[in-house]
């Protein structure tokens, strides 16, 4: 047996669904404690780390060799707070640049922050985003601490 769709069959969920969207409309309005903005997202368990705990974890993970990319995956976070970390890592003097980024794109990026003297958006902006605002970050911070 073939199933067919028909137009009307069409046209009546059509309008059954705005019905439904009216009255959850409606109930809202009428009930403020039925709306919510909560995501559904679950808030991670486990045992809370100590005040740096997270940044020393990904530090160690630098120091044997792990890409940015692979240290967002195995921590389950953003690619842009490992970014973070390695900053901030940068500028306390606990993981050397070299350790995270080619030294051809070091010097590319540091020439061209040295001539341009844009912030780090202008020159995300300005490379058509080449770089990411994190690298861009990670070599700002390393020539605050070593200019060249």
């Amino acid at each position: 047996m073939k199933i067919v769709k028909t137009e009307a069959a069409y046209r009546a969920r059509i309008k059954r669904r705005s019905e439904l969207w009216e009255m959850a409309q409606n109930a809202a309005k009428e009930n403020p404690k039925l709306t919510t903005r909560k995501t559904g997202r679950k808030r991670k368990k486990g045992v809370p780390l100590k005040k740096g705990e997270t940044f020393r974890i990904t530090y160690s993970l630098i120091k044997e060799g792990k890409s940015i990319e692979e240290i967002a995956s195995k921590r389950q976070l953003g690619i842009s707070t490992i970014e973070g970390h390695v900053v901030r890592g940068i500028k306390d003097g606990a993981i050397d640049i070299t350790e995270v980024l080619p030294e051809e794109t070091i010097q590319e990026v540091a020439r061209i922050m040295q001539e341009t003297k844009e912030s780090i958006g202008e020159l995300h902006n300005s490379q058509n985003g080449k770089y990411s605002h994190g690298v861009l970050r990670m070599v700002y911070s390393h020539l605050e601490r070593k200019p060249l």
